[in-house]
């Protein structure tokens, strides 16, 4: 099997000589993401340690590199973004 194209806007690092759609059909992106959420009403303790937790995570240099070997971009944000 070989790869065509990534649907990201841009190449992916994990594979770099795989060109983006968006190389050949202009304004193409289909990426995706994955987030964390919590009900409304959470209190705000909890929220923060999750948001702790989680940066801390993204932090971690071997998580990192796993989470890159799956083609994934870690994007740690505030609580308030």
């Amino acid at each position: 099997m070989r790869a065509l194209g990534v649907t990201a806007a841009t190449r992916a690092a994990a594979l770099p000589d795989v060109p983006a759609i968006g190389e050949f059909v202009p304004g193409y992106d289909g990426s995706g993401w994955t987030g964390l959420g919590a009900p409304k009403g959470t209190p705000p303790e909890i929220i923060a340690r999750l948001n702790k937790e989680v940066g801390m995570a993204l932090a971690d240099p071997q998580f990192v590199e796993h989470l890159s070997k799956l083609g994934g971009v870690p994007a740690p944000m505030a609580v308030a973004d």
